[in-house]
């Protein structure tokens, strides 16, 4: 799940760098704001037929090495079956989803 935090936040980058002065801008700090959450953990497995969105800083691509986003961004997905799980050695554990089934993969928004 994924909310927007309630109170004001500093910018925050997953490689530690300083925020260019040019973000001050309002409409630039506007968009930062925006690119942070509060991410919570589901309580329950999704029902069948149910739309998800997640929410994180994964990789660009499924390619091993390549960069994270450096922004929050967003993947929504229908869950059709508790069965999607389909990562190699993936141990059930109880409010665990994997959502790295290969043939579910949407495109990402930022």
């Amino acid at each position: 799940t994924c909310e927007k935090f309630a109170n004001d936040l500093r910018w925050f980058s997953t490689l530690n760098q300083p925020v260019p002065t040019s973000y001050e801008q309002p409409a630039k700090r506007r968009r930062l704001d925006n690119s942070l959450a509060k991410i919570g953990t589901a309580k329950s497995p999704p029902s069948q037929c149910s739309m998800c969105t997640f929410c994180g800083w994964g990789c660009l691509s499924d390619k091993t090495g390549d960069p994270a986003a450096r922004e929050l961004r967003f993947l929504t997905m229908a869950i059709h079956s508790p069965e999607d799980c389909a990562r190699e050695k993936c141990r059930r554990q109880k409010e665990l989803f994997c959502a790295q089934h290969p043939s579910r993969t949407p495109s990402c928004a930022e």
